[in-house]
Parts: structure tokens; C-alpha cells; sequence
């Protein structure tokens, strides 16, 4: 076994002679052969702990073996214990999900602070079974019907070609020490019914089942990596990136004859359900205006396209910046100059969108930056009368997201004075009275 991890090691996922690796070890069967074989190769190795603090004393226990077996080993040795169930309460995630993410998130800090070449964990052939099944119960399409990667970044699973038993075997030809995890024997998560009620089932129908499933799995491996490849390749000619959103072009999505799979492999990765999928699906022949969210991104259909945009690069609504009459430029939410000059000084005003020239008398000062909200109305420049501004976006044809990026600059009394970029308002144009000009200008 160890001459064919090694191979398997060095060979298929090409690990480097030498390399540093920090093995995740929790004191079960699984992480401590793999912490043997990985011992029995050239690697330097060591040893980190996640403690999550969910089963009292055993968690601390587990603590305290894996740390023996440190010392014993002479390896490096780093723990760390988490409020995993206050971190999953404030996250919304299950108890499950932020272990995971709080155990990996660390083990990659590790790995950049202490400079380890890779993070070994010991998930093994029946576990890549059992995420089969966990995946096909969720939905999540063809990528997460070929389990877990064997390598995923700096991430490494060198166990993946042997089963539960075989490492079982191992532990006790080797007389390894270990502790048994309590909360594998219980059904409280999924993958332990699907472990302790599901595969068995299938090991009575199929007595070669654990072995038809590895074959299973390779086989979606090699058709998902190509599947992959055609997929990427039509999204390209559907999807186009402007800045940190995302166009998604509905007549080319609905032209491809393959709609629906397309706009799954677009927007499962950005948090979207399989249940809103459908509902996205049945909007885009749908008017516009059309809103979905998932945990960290929201999608706007929008005429011809649906916009595709992280929570957190979206301005909030309710900001407001101010303005005073001697500041010269600023450079947030937008950068602006501002010059104030005699109009007799030879003025020549430019027509020219992204820049004003007011009539300084008119202002009252400070001005402020905001949105837009409803009932905004103004006089536009070269109009007799006033407009609310929701008509102004319709009549310049606004998309959705242009209106959500639009700025306006405001007075003292919240008069509009500038739809910056766009039209000043009537009440603040240069006149043959003005005496002097206020000039601002919008740069990109």
C-alpha cells in the first residue's frame, strides 16, 4: 500500500519530492494513515488540528491525542478551536458547512504564513461515493457528480484511490493508534444516513458496487472535463464581463438550445438554486425589472440582457456625500473637479455630458451627492417644465442598472441641480446675468 500511494503520489497527482505538506488530521481512522504513508515518504510534514468545540471533552480529547501523535512523529504541530455553532448562527450555514469553511479557510492561512507547499486531507474513495449521492440529492448538475477533486489549488487528497476498508486494514496490520469519532455512528447529517442506510442497500444489491462506483466516478470525470470545455466555450459568446458585472445576452441564451442548462452553469456558482433557476427561466420573455438574489449576488433582468452583480460592490441607496464651495475635487463616489471662474473672463461653455457650468448665485450651498429616489422631479435644461426623473430615465432609455448608477448633485433645500453625466437643471444654467461660473467636471 505504501509503494502505491507513493506512486500515486508522485506520479498521478505529481507531487514534487521534498515538498512541505501539512496534513489535517482529526485523530480518526482516515487522517491518521494518511499522516503514516505521508511520514513514509521524502515530504516534510506536519500536522494541523481543527478543534470545532461540538462534542465537549472528546473534541478537547482529540485535541490532545493528535498532538501526542506530533510529538511522537516530531512534526510540527498547530491546533486551533472555533465557535463553530456561533459561526454558523451568524452565517446562516449549517453546523456542518461552517466547519468546513472555517477549517479550510485556516489551513490556507497556515499554508501562506508558514509557507507549506500543500494541505493534505484524508478523504478516500467511499467518501467521493458518498458525495456522489450527496450532490445528486442537491442538484448540482454534472461537476458535483464526480465527487471531490483530488487536487483543488494547494489542496491535495492522495487517499482517493483506496477505500474505507483497505485504510482499515492498514491501522490495524500497523497497529496505529486512533479515536473514533461519536457523531460518525449517528444519522443526524446526511452523509451519515447515506453511509450507514444508503450504500449498504446498494452493497446487497451490487456486491462489486464500491468498485462500479469508482469506475462510475472516473468515467464522469473525464465527460465532465469535457463537458466543461464546450460549456465555458458557449458561455463566452453569451456572457460578457464589464467590470464587476456580469451581461448575460437573452436572445443569445435563448438561440443557444440550451437554455436552461446554460443559465444553471452561469448562476449556480454565484449561489442561485435550481428552484430560482426555474423562476429566472420563466422571466426572460418576461418586461423588464425582474430582481432575484442569492446569499452573495443579485441578478436584474433588464430588456435584452440580465445583469449579474456581487451584493457587495452595490451601492447602497441611502448614501450621501457633501459638498462644500471651496472644495476643489473629490474623488469618491465619483471624481470631480470643481472651478469657480468670472463669466467676463472669456467663458466658452462645452457641450460636453460629463461636464456642468452653473450659475454660482443660483446654488446654495453645501450641495450633496446622492441617489435618485422616487419622486425626484426637476426642470431639464431647454424645457419648459418639470419632469419627474423616473420619467427622464424612460424617455433617455435608462436600464435598470444605469438608474441604480446614476448620481445626482443637489442643493442646500435637496433641489437637483445635475444628473451627473447626463443634464443640468434649467433653474442652474449660465445666464447673461450670471456674474459667475461654478464648473464641474466628471472624470473617468
Amino acid at each position: 500500500m505504501k509503494e502505491l500511494f507513493e506512486h500515486h503520489l508522485l506520479h498521478e497527482l505529481q507531487i514534487p519530492l521534498h515538498s512541505r505538506i501539512l496534513v489535517a488530521v482529526s485523530g480518526g481512522t482516515d487522517s491518521v494513515v494518511l499522516l503514516d504513508l505521508l511520514k513514509s515518504t521524502h515530504a516534510f510534514v506536519g500536522v494541523a488540528h481543527a478543534n470545532f468545540q461540538l462534542r465537549g471533552a472528546e473534541s478537547d480529547h482529540d485535541e490532545l491525542f493528535v498532538k501526542s501523535i506530533s510529538e511522537k512523529y516530531q512534526l510540527p504541530f498547530y491546533s486551533k478551536r472555533f465557535k463553530t455553532q456561533e459561526f454558523a448562527y451568524l452565517n446562516n450555514l449549517s453546523v456542518q458547512m461552517a466547519a468546513r469553511q472555517l477549517r479550510y479557510n485556516w489551513f490556507e492561512e497556515l499554508a501562506d504564513t508558514e509557507k507549506w507547499d500543500f494541505i493534505a486531507t484524508a478523504h478516500h474513495m467511499d467518501d467521493q461515493i458518498e458525495t456522489f449521492f450527496i450532490n445528486l440529492l442537491r442538484g448540482t448538475g454534472i461537476a458535483g457528480l464526480k465527487g471531490i477533486p483530488a487536487i483543488n489549488g494547494k489542496v491535495i487528497r492522495p487517499l482517493h484511490l483506496f477505500y474505507k476498508s483497505e485504510l482499515e486494514d492498514y491501522i490495524k496490520s500497523h497497529r496505529l493508534d486512533y479515536r473514533e469519532d461519536s457523531s460518525n455512528i449517528k444519522s443526524d447529517y446526511l452523509r451519515n444516513r447515506i453511509r450507514h442506510n444508503l450504500i449498504p442497500l446498494f452493497d446487497e444489491l451490487q456486491p462489486a458496487f464500491r468498485k462500479t462506483m469508482a469506475d462510475n466516478i472516473s468515467h464522469l470525470t473525464s465527460a465532465e472535463s469535457l463537458y466543461r470545455e464546450q460549456i465555458d466555450d458557449l458561455i463566452q459568446h453569451i456572457v460578457k464581463n464589464v467590470e464587476k458585472e456580469a451581461h448575460i445576452d437573452i436572445p443569445k441564451l435563448l438561440s443557444s438550445g440550451h437554455t436552461e442548462l446554460l443559465l444553471h452553469e452561469i448562476l449556480q456558482p454565484n449561489g442561485f438554486t435550481t428552484a430560482q433557476n426555474h423562476q429566472i427561466m420563466q422571466s426572460l420573455k418576461a418586461p423588464s425589472g425582474k430582481i432575484f438574489c442569492s446569499q452573495t449576488h443579485r441578478l436584474i433582468k433588464d430588456r435584452n440582457i440580465m445583469i449579474l452583480q456581487p451584493l457587495s460592490g452595490i451601492e447602497k441607496l441611502n448614501d450621501e456625500f457633501e459638498i462644500f464651495q471651496d472644495t476643489a475635487e473629490i474623488f469618491s463616489p465619483l471624481h470631480l473637479q470643481f472651478n469657480t471662474l468670472p463669466k467676463n473672463l472669456g467663458f466658452n461653455p462645452v457641450a460636453d455630458p460629463n461636464k456642468a457650468f452653473l450659475d454660482l448665485d443660483a446654488i446654495c450651498f453645501p450641495l450633496k451627492i446622492r441617489k435618485w429616489k422616487q419622486g425626484d422631479k426637476f426642470k431639464p435644461f431647454g424645457m419648459k417644465g418639470h419632469m419627474k426623473l423616473s420619467d427622464f430615465f424612460i424617455a433617455n432609455k435608462f436600464s435598470i442598472a444605469e438608474k441604480e448608477k446614476t448620481w445626482l448633485l443637489t442643493d442646500a433645500r435637496d433641489q437637483i441641480i445635475w444628473i451627473i453625466g447626463y443634464r443640468i437643471a434649467d433653474k442652474y444654467r449660465v445666464r447673461t446675468t450670471t456674474r459667475f461660473v461654478y464648473s464641474l467636471s466628471l472624470l473617468h
